[in-house]
Order: C-alpha cells, then sequence, then structure tokens
C-alpha cells in the first residue's frame, strides 16, 4: 500500500506551497492537518492556500465547518483515515500537511481515544466552562483526572472539555486510555514524517512579513465583515491569533498598530512551541530550509529522502477463510420469563413460572422475588415478611447481581415504609457499587425515602448531589427522566417547606431546561401561579433560556406549543434575534403550513438583511415556496442564493433544486445545464455525485442510452467511492444492455456486484448479470484478508464490572438491563474490528440489535463503501442476525411467504428490537398498528392470543400477524416485492395510484427510482438489499 507523507513544521514554513510542490510531483492530493482551515469564512487570518494552489491539487478538510461547530482531534482523525483510506485505493500517496502537531499526534499514535461523547454531555460541561470559568473545570479534572490535569492548562477550556467528556462518558480517566496506547497506532501502510526547519531569526523575519501581507490583504476588513455577520469572538476560530487582537481593536481595546504588533508576537511565540513540539515526533526526518529555497526546491530535498525509504517498501497478502455464522439461539424458560417482565406482563411470567415449579436455583428464584415485588398491592404481611427473608437469602447466593437484590430490598422495604432501612439499602448500593447502573436510581429511591420520613430539607440536599451528578454523567433517557423526576421532586419539596422563591426558580429551571416531559405542564403552573400570586421575585427569561426551551418543544415535536409561545413572545417583547425566526418557520413547516413558514422566513429577511443566515432563510423559503407549487417565486429565491451567495453552500443547494425543477418542467435542457455546473465545480460534495448521476438519469429516461452511458461511466471512473458508485456502474450497465453491448454489460454489472456486494444495485446488477451469464449465480463476495472472529479485548477492572452482570441479565432475560451494563462498556472499548465485534455481537445476546448496528456501522464507515467488501462473513452475519428464526419460519414456511423477505423487512422496520414503539404507535417487530392488529386477527387461518396492545411486543404475536399481512397482500396484488413494500409502507392506495400515474413504464428498476415519495423510494431499496444479503448468508 502507498505510503503517508506528513510535511509539518512552524507557521510561515513554507508547508502550504511545499505540499503542493510534492503532491503534483506525485500526483496525489493534499490532507490539510490546520485546526483554523477547516472553519469556512476565516481565510485570510488562517493563511489558507490560496485558489490558484488548490486549483493545481485537490484539497480536503478545508471549509468543511461553520465557525460555530466543534472538531476535535478524534474527529480530525476519523476524517482524514477515511480521506487518507480512499486516496490509498486510488493508488496516491497522500500527503498530509499543516501545523497542528496534536491533530498529527492524534492520527498517527492513536493519541485520543475512541470514545464517542453523548452530544448534550458535550454541550453541559461547554456550559459550565462558559458560566464557571476554565480554570474552575480544571480543579473538577483535578479530581477525576489529576495525570491529564498536570498536562492541561487551566486556559485550555478544549483540552479540559474533552478529558471531562471522556471520563463522564466512560467513568474512566481520558490518561488511562493514553497509557494502554503508549506504542503507536499500528497503520497498515508507512509513515514518512518530514519537518520543515529554519534558523529562528529568518522564521521570525518570514512571520513579520506574513503578518503584514494578511494585513494589507485585507485580514481587518474581514474581521470586521465577520462580526457583521453575527459570529460571535467566543467561537474558537475568533479566539485565535490574527482575529481575537482585531477584534479586541475593534472593541477598542487596543489601537491598530498595537493589535498588529500583537499578531507578530503571538505568532512568533506559536511557533515557538510548534518547533518543540515536532522535534518530539519520532522518526521524523528535517529538512533544513534557506532564503534562498522555494517550494521545488524543498521538495526535491523531501524526494531525496523518500526515494529511499520507498526502495524498502513491500507489499504482504495473508489468505484466510470464513468463519461459520452463528447460529441464532433460541430462548431459555428463563429468557421467556424475563422478557413478560420487561412488558410488566406479570401473569403471564407467573404462569411461565409455574411450569419450572421445583428448580431451586438461584436465577429462578431472583426472577420469582421479581415478580413478587411488582406485584405487592394486597399481599400479606406474611407473604412480604417471605418476600423480604427470600430477597436476604439471594444476596448471599446471588453475588453476581447484588446491587440488583439490594434495590429491590430497598423498593420493598420503602413499600412497607421501613424508611431508615430501606436508606440503609440504598447506602450499601453507594458504598459497595458506586459503578452499578442502578446507582443514580437507589439515590433517588433514598430521597423519597427521606420525604416520606420527614426529612425534607436532608431530601433536598441529597437531591441537589444526585441532580449535579445527573447532569454531569446522564446518558440514557433512564438517566434523563430521573433528572426531570429529581428536579420536580426538589421544587416540589421546596414549596412545601416554605422556601418559595427557591421552588419558584426551580420550577422556572424546569420550565427553561425540560419543557416537554410528563412533569412539565405541572411545573409551568406551579411557575405562573406564583407570579400570578406576586410573592416571589419574577425572573424574565433571557433570549438564550428561551432559545433553550423553545429546541427542547420542537425535538419533541411541539410545533403549534412553539408557535403559540413564540407569537406571544414577538407580541410582548417585539422583533426577536433571527434564530428565532427559523424557529417558528420549523414548527409551520412541521405542521406542514408551508405558507406561514414562508411568511415567517420573509420577515426574518426583510428585518435581518446581513445576517450570516440569509442564504439559508432564501433556501428554505425558495424550497417551501417549490412545495407549495409557487415555482416561479421559488426560483427567484434560488436565483437570488445563487447571484448574492455564489460561495456559500446553500447556493449549490439551490442549484441543485433548479435543476430538479427544470426536470419535473421536462426543461431537459436547463436542468442539464444546473447539474453539469454543480458537478463540476463541486465532485466532492454530496450534491456535486447526485448532479452527476442526475445528469446520466436525464439521459437515460430520455432513450439516449449513449449518453446515459457516458454520463454513467464518467461518473463511475470519477467517484469510485461516492454516494452513487454502485448506482453509476448499475445505469452504466442498463445503458449498455440498452445499446446491445450486452459483454460490456456484463461486465459493469459484475463489477457492480464485486465492487459493492452489500448495496442494493450491487445486488440488483447481480440478478441482471444472472439472466445474461447463468453462472453468475454462484458469484459470492470475495474472501476476506481481514480476522476472522472476535476476540475478547483487554478490559478494566470496571468493564469487567458491567461485562459480568450483562451476562447474568442476558441469562435472565432482563434484556434491558443488559444493554444498559453494555453500554457502560462501551465508552471504553477501542473502536477497532475485535472490540467492536466482539461488543456488537454481546448485543445482539442482549436483543439490542440496534446498539449491535450502531457500532458496526461506525466500523463500516470507517472502512469506506469499497473497502466494506472485504469484512468477513461473520461481520455481515452479526450486522444482519438471524433473529427470531425459528419463528419465522415457522409461520412463513406455513402462509407461503419468503421467510428471507420477512427478515428483510423486519430489519428495517425495527432493527429487531422487539420492545420498538413508533411515535404514531406502530409496536414491535413488524412495526403493527394496534387497530391493524386487530383486523389481521379476523383473517382466514390467523390463530393468535391477541387480547391488548402490549401483545404486540410478543415476538411471535407480531411475526405471526405481520406474516398473515403480507399474505393477504400477496393475494391481494401479487408477488411483485417492490409492490408489497410499498403497500406495506405507504399503504395499497398510494401503489394503486402510482401504478396508475407510471403505467407506461415497464422496467421495474426505472419504475422503483421514479416512486415519488423519497421515504418509501428508500424503504423498498434497504428491504430488497436486505432481503438479498438474508439470502445469500444463510439461504444458499
Amino acid at each position: 500500500m502507498p505510503p503517508l507523507i506528513i510535511l509539518a513544521g512552524p507557521t510561515g514554513s513554507g508547508k502550504t506551497e511545499t505540499a503542493v510542490a510534492l503532491a503534483e510531483m506525485l500526483q496525489s492530493e493534499v490532507v490539510n492537518a490546520d485546526s483554523l482551515q477547516i472553519y469556512k469564512y476565516f481565510d485570510i487570518g488562517t493563511a489558507k492556500p490560496a485558489a490558484s494552489l488548490r486549483a493545481r491539487v485537490p484539497h480536503h478538510l478545508i471549509d468543511i465547518l461553520e465557525p460555530d461547530e466543534e472538531f476535535s482531534a478524534f474527529d480530525f482523525k476519523i476524517e482524514a483515515m477515511r480521506i487518507i483510506e480512499n486516496l490509498h485505493q486510488r493508488g496516491c500517496t497522500p500527503i498530509l500537511s499543516g501545523g497542528a502537531g496534536l491533530y498529527i499526534k492524534t492520527l498517527t499514535e492513536d493519541f485520543d481515544c475512541g470514545v464517542q461523547i453523548d452530544p448534550e454531555l458535550k454541550q453541559r460541561i461547554k456550559n459550565q466552562i462558559v458560566e464557571r470559568g476554565a480554570p474552575e473545570l480544571h480543579l473538577e479534572l483535578k479530581k477525576v483526572d489529576p495525570v491529564s490535569a498536570e498536562k492541561i492548562k487551566p486556559t485550555d477550556p478544549q483540552r479540559i472539555e474533552r478529558a471531562l467528556c471522556v471520563y463522564y462518558q466512560s467513568q474512566r480517566p481520558l490518561s488511562e486510555f493514553h497509557q494502554q496506547e503508549e506504542t503507536p497506532s499500528r497503520h497498515d501502510f508507512p509513515i514518512h514524517t518530514f519537518l520543515l526547519q529554519w534558523e529562528r531569526t529568518l522564521l521570525y523575519a518570514n512571520i513579520n512579513k506574513r503578518v503584514d501581507t494578511m494585513m494589507d490583504a485585507g485580514l481587518l476588513e474581514e474581521v470586521k465583515s465577520l462580526k457583521r455577520k453575527g459570529w460571535g469572538a467566543h467561537l474558537k476560530p475568533f479566539k485565535s491569533i490574527g482575529y481575537a487582537q482585531l477584534a479586541e481593536h475593534l472593541e477598542g481595546q487596543c489601537s491598530l498598530s498595537d493589535a498588529v504588533d500583537k499578531i507578530k508576537q503571538e505568532t512568533r511565540r506559536y511557533a515557538k512551541r510548534q518547533t518543540t513540539w515536532f522535534k518530539k515526533i519520532p522518526g521524523a526526518i528535517p529538512i533544513p530550509a534557506t532564503p534562498d529555497d522555494n517550494a521545488e526546491s524543498l521538495r526535491d530535498k523531501i524526494s531525496r529522502h523518500l526515494n529511499a525509504a520507498l526502495a524498502s517498501f513491500l507489499v504482504a497478502a495473508f489468505l484466510c477463510v470464513f468463519a461459520p455464522a452463528p447460529v441464532e439461539a433460541e430462548e431459555t424458560a428463563l429468557q421467556q420469563i424475563g422478557r413478560k417482565i420487561n412488558h410488566q406482563q406479570w401473569d403471564q411470567a407467573s404462569k411461565l413460572l409455574k411450569n419450572l415449579q421445583g428448580q431451586q436455583d438461584k436465577q429462578t428464584r431472583y426472577l420469582q422475588a421479581r415478580i413478587q415485588s411488582a406485584t405487592l398491592n394486597g399481599a400479606s404481611e406474611k407473604s412480604l415478611d417471605a418476600l423480604e427473608a427470600e430477597l436476604n437469602q439471594l444476596i448471599e447466593v446471588y453475588p453476581e447481581i447484588e446491587d440488583y437484590i439490594r434495590m429491590d430490598m430497598a423498593q420493598l422495604l420503602l413499600t412497607r415504609k421501613q424508611f431508615k432501612e430501606a436508606i440503609l439499602q440504598t447506602q450499601q448500593i453507594a458504598n459497595r457499587f458506586p459503578q452499578s447502573v442502578l446507582y443514580h436510581e437507589s439515590q433517588s429511591l433514598q430521597a423519597h425515602a427521606l420525604e416520606r420520613s420527614g426529612q425534607t430539607i436532608t431530601a433536598v440536599e441529597h437531591l441537589e448531589k444526585l441532580i449535579q451528578s445527573l447532569e454531569q454523567k446522564a446518558s440514557t433517557d433512564s438517566d434523563r427522566e430521573l433528572l426531570e423526576e429529581s428536579i420536580f421532586q426538589k421544587a416540589r419539596l421546596l414549596q412545601a417547606s416554605g422556601k418559595h422563591q427557591l421552588a419558584y426558580e426551580t420550577y422556572s429551571y424546569f420550565f427553561i431546561h425540560h419543557p416537554a416531559t410528563p412533569l412539565s405542564a405541572e411545573a409551568e403552573t406551579q411557575k405562573a401561579r406564583y407570579e400570578l400570586e406576586g410573592k416571589i421575585i419574577k425572573k424574565i427569561l433571557s433570549e438564550e433560556e428561551w432559545a433553550t426551551r423553545t429546541k427542547g418543544l420542537l425535538k419533541e415535536v411541539r410545533y403549534a406549543q412553539v408557535i403559540g409561545e413564540l407569537n406571544r413572545l414577538m407580541k410582548d417583547q417585539g422583533p426577536l434575534p433571527g434564530k428565532f425566526y427559523f424557529y417558528l418557520a420549523t414548527a409551520h413547516a412541521g405542521l406542514r403550513d408551508r405558507t406561514q413558514a414562508v411568511a415567517t422566513l420573509e420577515s426574518f429577511l426583510k428585518r435581518y438583511p446581513e445576517h450570516k443566515r440569509v442564504p439559508e432563510a432564501k433556501y428554505q423559503t425558495g424550497r417551501h415556496l417549490w412545495n407549495l407549487g409557487k415555482n416561479n417565486k421559488a426560483m427567484a429565491y434560488f436565483d437570488s442564493v445563487i447571484k448574492e451567495h455564489p460561495r456559500d453552500d446553500w447556493a449549490v443547494q439551490a442549484r441543485y433544486i433548479k435543476g430538479r425543477m427544470y426536470e419535473e418542467r421536462k426543461d431537459f435542457k436547463s436542468a442539464l445545464e444546473q447539474f453539469r455546473y454543480v458537478a463540476e465545480n463541486y465532485p466532492s460534495k454530496t450534491e456535486g455525485q447526485v448532479c452527476a448521476w442526475r445528469m446520466g438519469w436525464i439521459h437515460y429516461l430520455n432513450g439516449d442510452y449513449k449518453s446515459a452511458y457516458e454520463q454513467f461511466a464518467e461518473n463511475a471512473r470519477r467517484f469510485p467511492s461516492d454516494i452513487a458508485s454502485e448506482d453509476n456502474l448499475f445505469w452504466s450497465a442498463k445503458a449498455a444492455y440498452k445499446l446491445g453491448d450486452k459483454e460490456q454489460a456484463r461486465k459493469r454489472f459484475q463489477s457492480a456486484f464485486e465492487n459493492y456486494p452489500y448495496t442494493y444495485y450491487g445486488l440488483r446488477g447481480k440478478e441482471l448479470l444472472t439472466s445474461i451469464d447463468p453462472n453468475a449465480a454462484k458469484l459470492k463476495p470475495r474472501e476476506s484478508k481481514g480476522p476472522l472472529d472476535a476476540t475478547s479485548p483487554s478490559i478494566s477492572k470496571n468493564s469487567q464490572y458491567h461485562l459480568d452482570r450483562a451476562r447474568e441479565m442476558i441469562g435472565l432475560g432482563l434484556y434491558p438491563f443488559a444493554e444498559r451494563e453494555l453500554k457502560q462498556i462501551d465508552g471504553s472499548i477501542r473502536k477497532n474490528y475485535s472490540g467492536v465485534l466482539w461488543l456488537s455481537q454481546l448485543y445482539n445476546q442482549a436483543g439490542s440489535y440496534s446498539s449491535a448496528v450502531r457500532l458496526l456501522q461506525l466500523y463500516r464507515n470507517f472502512k469506506g463503501k469499497e473497502d466494506e467488501k472485504e469484512l468477513p462473513r461473520i461481520f455481515w452475519t452479526t450486522y444482519y442476525p438471524s433473529a427470531f428464526d425459528r419463528i419465522i419460519q415457522t409461520q412463513a414456511t406455513q402462509l407461503k411467504v419468503d421467510p428471507f423477505f420477512v427478515q428483510g423487512l423486519i430489519k428495517q422496520e425495527s432493527l429487531f428490537e422487539a420492545d420498538a414503539l413508533s411515535s404514531a404507535g406502530a409496536r414491535g417487530l413488524m412495526q403493527i398498528m394496534p387497530a391493524t392488529g386487530r383486523r389481521i386477527k379476523t383473517y382466514k387461518n390467523v390463530s393468535v392470543t391477541f387480547e391488548s396492545e402490549e401483545d404486540l411486543f410478543e415476538p411471535g404475536i407480531n411475526i405471526s400477524l405481520g406474516i398473515a399481512y403480507l399474505r393477504k397482500l400477496q393475494d391481494t396484488i401479487g408477488d411483485n416485492r417492490a409492490h408489497l413494500l410499498i403497500s406495506y409502507n405507504a399503504g395499497p392506495s398510494a401503489l394503486k395510484k402510482w401504478l396508475k400515474r407510471f403505467k407506461h413504464i415497464e422496467d421495474p428498476d426505472v419504475f422503483i427510482e421514479s416512486i415519488p415519495y423519497p421515504e418509501t423510494r428508500g424503504y423498498v431499496k434497504k428491504v430488497l438489499r436486505n432481503y438479498w444479503i438474508y439470502e445469500n448468508l444463510y439461504g444458499r
């Protein structure tokens, strides 16, 4: 494999021009490693490569973020590796160039860890840094991770934030990850690092000259323009050298000459720190630079070292065979009981438990105790005594889950009003099992015990500690619900104890931060009552607090409430900041009131003509008008975006939509002009690649198969790894077939399958290839060169604690608890192949298939579309598990429905989550609405016990009803699988309408691509892809 070349050096050393000269010599591309050039609009002060340089050589990771977006060193590693892998696929030698030492270290030495941070946790830490200051958070870091705190300055908020996020997400210090990763990361390609070195006085002279050049180029005007657009000084790029000093000048804190002197001074200091850092890079080769050097001479110096290194470059190939696919294990009797307990189906759980009478193993006894604990109403004192004695015995005989048993005991004691004893149990959990997933729940129970025992003040103090802990660590839905309940309980207790100002402030906090929960209405009522009585100091919400509340409501789809509140706010306070108009427009659009969404955005444009989000507002207005059928007005807005904001991303999207509008009008010449412009000028953007595909599609629909073939073939050559790579290969094959070139069609169908065997068009290509060449039916994905199986990784003592409990909970069928335990391991496992596969298989055993898919998808994304075909078969059988296979096979065979088709549909509908519940109320594996289930139950040959809506979460019942519905559809509309899926997703009436609308289309592939609803079109493709993959993995 080609190497990676890293070109590093201090600012002002000539890296940018030298990297371009080197890339031209090697016919390669440049990957940016500058932590500021990733931001849009900050151009002059970040010394972005000039347009002329970027025209000579493609550059990556420049202008990829808005100024207010976050981007960590770990994010850089993921993005850079994706690009490097892609360039290696094309036989290129990537040039990584930049002065961000931490970025380079993270990439080459795996310096950061792979912990995925919950966005809400990250925002909480960020808010605390803003509110309390970085030095105070640094003191907190000292308590939890003293090793990292020693290395991080109290004035470095980004690294403080990262370290605290890692700790609170994984419960492990960041320094512990670093200790495990002391050796450099083993990449499967060589890395050659070169450092441009200048004599210090010469380097400083370069820097001074460079700053003067930036000022002459308009750096001050750039800063003024950024501030006019609303970008604040608190943003990361505005805190960088050059921008920070000029912002101070504009605020009147210093003269312009003083600001320029400060820029030069700070840049020199930064260069000195860079030089020190880079000298520590292992194996780096210094390249001395002098005033006589230019980009070409420095390139030549590097190439002499590079040629010697490349002479010893060897490539080795290894062979391996597929491992057998895992076989789905049937649920044990205990697991069946546990599943009933999960759904609180206590009577059914008890009936199943009676079948195990006589068994006295600890697992059976524990499930019996859980059922008894949940059904205490009306129980005699004798029964309660017996249950308490049984739990005490279980604590002794079942230490593997002692924290769970003690929690059950605490709940029992609370029910029996033995408050002191209940508190002792929760204290035992806190002291002996501080890492328990039940820790916060146990502390909440303790607060209730304190309250009920009359210790109101102590309960409030306890709740304050619990709330602080939850705000730092809450990462699951159950944690967030507990946080909401705890805040509300605190407010209620303060109110009861006469501390009305504090109670009011707590209700106000709830109103702001938890606006769409079951307790929100009561909190709002209490807040309003206090304000009406006038006995407290009324809190006036700030704009940011209103924004926080509004975003919370939008997240929970409370559109009508958002509209009502913001309209009242505007009436009371007058015009609001620009972002509130976007909130309001989003709410109107969510209620399908596009006319009001347009009116709202037009009001924004009138009031804030120079706002940074003007291009977005114009684009969104155009989209709404297009959907309303007001095409001329829509076109005017899109033209305005393109003309007045040509460099903005919204201009690219505006051109794409214009192309679609022309396409609808059958003005194909104009559509092609728009698509061609985007495809040629933005080939690395999604829009550019989609436009390139649509150009071929227009030619194909118009019967110009020659132009279609040329376009699709060119797309496939230019974009081998883009989002439409397999689409281009497939449709170029279809066009070749139409032209009568069956050999070219055969090659391209085969290439689509061999390169993308786990995609819709790759698999559809194999189907059509078989019609040309029957031997193609034997084609299989190429054998992997990767590891065969998952090996248990080395894990910490804390992770082992959670793993042991997860395995116990899996055995008991208490799958939600098993998933919670595994998520505690998730953050600390390295996301390499073995770690991902090992944990995913555990998630599958716990019935948490969505968590497994999330992990495996991360690894697929890392590998890239072209490389994922190399993954071993066991990876794919984990990604596509044969879950509920026995039930599916039995029911499908009985009703003559293809079982692989059923599995493909279930994977798309619910990801095999038996407890799945949609926002519309569809339930279970095959997402059946209760009314639909009751109707299906009346079908002939359907005999299932379906008594309540909860029964739809039972796999056997849900699958039986779903398969019966598919059988009914087959009897009604035939066996065409695309038609069946349209009916299942959008309804039989939609299918009828589209069959009439597209009656002229005979080609099934063209028909599927012509489905008007993007959601349904994607659904059909995904389920068919799943079906074919299940058939290939398990059927042949």
